[in-house]
């Protein structure tokens, strides 16, 4: 769907989308809230909270009780977007928009059997909403840098999006200071997302800035620190070392899996040893850093260590371990002997 300009000052907006939605908002309590928030009387069905003590006073009456409901149920509009289910449609409401609410918007059908409820990935709906601000023109950020991985297999995006689909971006780096030309075809800018590196290549590494413009003084956005990865995206590439092959007796043996990957792919390590079906106790430690190749080259190193203390004749044999992330998973083994 295309985007849609809002004006942050209006109090609300509706987004509407016509589809059946089941849609039950639950704390995780189990206990439920309900808002009537358009020209009605804000109420909020939080009865079942049992508080004896706010800020150091007891509540001792129904009023102070009462008081206090009324509070949360403000609090708990102010910061979440209230959801209506009606005959054919839900409703999404939030309010006090702000610039920083632009983004994508989205919406499914549930289909549910009793309490259990899966997703229909036939009946989705979505649209990306802009919340204009002129003095906010790129999208506000919780920080004020941002580490950008470029991929050699895959886009990169620096995520300079602004909040007037209109606005005039454009892209610099730092050092040497120049603007770095969008070709359409290696460089674009989407206006949903930012400026797209297509192929990244350790050229791109730096430092870089977007600078909008919009019938006014231009802004600067934050900075992105652009960071290059050697190592191609995929299963992890896996390594196994023991701190010796060959134990005596009352050894202390450490095994050792190593992967590089990505710095921003997570690794999950698992074991298999010959003491496991013995219940013979082990220490796992997992650990990662990030490591630098040069400048601008970052590589991400994942590491679970299983120490054996006081080996004996049941530790003895194969020492397996997998590394899984989201591409895949690689298991690699290493053989221990007791001399």
């Amino acid at each position: 769907m295309s985007g849609t300009a809002v004006n942050h000052n209006a109090s609300y907006f509706y987004f509407i989308l016509d589809l059946h939605l089941y849609l039950d908002i639950t704390l995780s309590s189990g206990a439920k809230k309900s808002y009537r928030v358009i020209g009605e009387t804000v109420t909020a069905l939080l009865r079942y909270i049992q508080i004896h003590v706010i800020s150091g006073r007891v509540i001792s009456s129904e009023k102070m009780y009462k008081e206090m409901c009324v509070c949360l149920a403000v609090f708990y509009v102010s910061i979440l977007p209230s959801i209506k289910q009606l005959d054919r449609y839900g409703q999404l409401i939030l309010a006090n928009s702000t610039a920083a609410d632009t983004g994508e918007y989205s919406c499914w059908l549930l289909l549910c059997n009793g309490s259990s409820c899966k997703k229909d990935e036939s009946k989705t709906g979505s649209t990306y909403i802009f919340f204009t601000d002129k003095g906010e023109l790129f999208v506000p950020t919780s920080s004020y840098f941002e580490i950008v991985y470029l991929n050699p297999d895959k886009p990169a995006v620096i995520p300079c999006r602004v909040t007037i689909p209109s606005a005039k971006v454009t892209l610099h780096r730092e050092f040497p200071a120049e603007e770095i030309k969008t070709d359409g075809t290696n460089i674009i800018y989407d206006v949903k997302k930012g400026f797209i590196y297509q192929h990244p290549t350790s050229d791109h590494k730096g430092v870089v800035y977007c600078r909008a413009e919009s019938r006014g003084a231009p802004q600067i956005s934050i900075k992105y620190q652009l960071l290059y990865v050697e190592v191609p995206s995929g299963p992890p590439s896996t390594t196994i070392v023991a701190s010796s092959n060959k134990a005596e007796g009352g050894d202390n043996v450490n095994v050792l899996c190593i992967v590089l990957g990505e710095p921003d792919v997570e690794v999950e390590f698992n074991w298999k040893y010959p003491g496991e079906e013995y219940e013979r106790p082990v220490i796992i430690q997992d650990s990662w850093r990030l490591i630098n190749r040069g400048i601008g080259h970052t590589t991400r190193i994942s590491k679970s260590v299983i120490a054996i203390e006081d080996f004996e004749t049941i530790d003895a044999g194969n020492y397996i371990c997998t590394a899984q992330n989201l591409r895949g998973q690689t298991t690699v083994a290493t053989h221990v002997d007791l001399t």
